[in-house]
């Protein structure tokens, strides 16, 4: 159950606690605790109550830049908190509150008429993989939730080859509430196998974007795109471009890092959302790879707001400064 504030300075949040008010927000009880970003004035007062209601917290955590919410350790908010932003997002309405202070700024792009986001989830030292490369579980149930959050407000979802052939993902949303979007894979030769698991039938669209001259199996449902390629790659602009003419606007570029890195080397990104879990591979694939720099004045420093997830860490990166508008040659892919 939720309890939004009413307006008054000293609310009662449940049974005989009384919080301080010092800006919006909504929390809720049960075990589950969501505050607003300025509750952080006082976050001490906030968790010694807590706490004395059988939440354990820690008062040093810290969430700066982003007034967006806290987790318990044990889930995200309530279900019938969330059920309502998909389709409030899609119309272009205002969010609820916690909800507004991260996924607003995904309504509209800033640039043109796309918004284009990556994700990657990564240890602390930067890896998605062992250097076996084995799929694995990086990021905690409260990372992985937010992962399917954003699936459930883009249009599409699009994933490398490589990924799609080492993962055999289905690219549908099953940790929250909200509708699955199209599934799209760049795999300039067509080798994406037809019984992958994200061409399974299901509502949601299905495409293939492959070189030109690539002839894929795939069912006759199953969308195909070819586009011209250069030494066996596909500029990102291309990509966009062709995406935008099928009536896609907000995308997620979920992975690999191999397709996230040409999509952010190609300033091909309105927002990258990296999330951190916390530990420590110590060798492996890394979630990004980019050109060499000479120096660290060259490096791409975007505006970032960090939000905790569970014990992961939500680092949300603005490129808008830097993408390109449609139309505007990229690097390739």
């Amino acid at each position: 159950m939720l309890w939004p504030f009413d307006g008054s300075y000293n609310v009662a949040a449940g049974p005989g606690v009384s919080f301080d008010r010092i800006g919006g927000g909504r929390w809720c009880f049960a075990g589950r605790i969501v505050l607003g970003g300025p509750f952080l004035l006082r976050r001490r007062t906030f968790y010694r109550c807590a706490r004395a209601h059988g939440f354990d917290f820690n008062p040093d955590r810290r969430i700066d830049h982003l007034d967006c919410f806290a987790w318990s350790d044990h889930g995200a908010v309530p279900a019938e908190s969330w059920a309502e932003v998909p389709a409030a997002f899609r119309s272009h309405t205002s969010l609820p509150p916690p909800w507004d202070a991260l996924f607003a700024p995904l309504q509209t792009g800033k640039v043109d008429e796309l918004m284009v986001i990556g994700q990657i989830g990564q240890s602390l030292d930067g890896r998605i993989a062992t250097v076996g490369g084995h799929r694995e579980i990086i990021n905690g149930p409260d990372g992985i939730a937010h992962l399917h959050r954003l699936r459930a407000l883009v249009d599409a979802v699009v994933i490398g080859i490589g990924t799609a052939i080492a993962d055999d993902p289905q690219l549908t949303v099953r940790q929250v509430a909200g509708p699955n979007p199209a599934r799209i894979v760049i795999d300039p030769r067509g080798r994406l196998p037809p019984s992958a698991r994200m061409l399974a039938a299901g509502g949601a669209r299905r495409l293939i974007v492959t070189a030109e001259g690539a002839i894929p199996s795939l069912a006759p449902e199953v969308e195909h795109l070819a586009l011209p390629a250069a030494a066996g790659r596909i500029d990102p602009a291309d990509i966009l471009a062709a995406l935008a003419g099928q009536g896609f606007r907000r995308l997620l570029i979920e992975g690999g890092a191999e397709t996230l890195s040409r999509f952010l080397a190609a300033r091909c990104l309105d927002r990258l959302h990296i999330v951190v879990a916390p530990i420590i591979i110590g060798s492996g694939r890394a979630s990004c790879t980019l050109a060499t720099i000479a120096h660290a004045d060259d490096a791409i420093r975007p505006h970032v707001r960090s939000c905790q997830l569970g014990m992961d860490v939500l680092f949300d990166c603005d490129l808008s400064l830097q993408r390109r508008p449609l139309g505007e040659a990229k690097k390739s892919m």
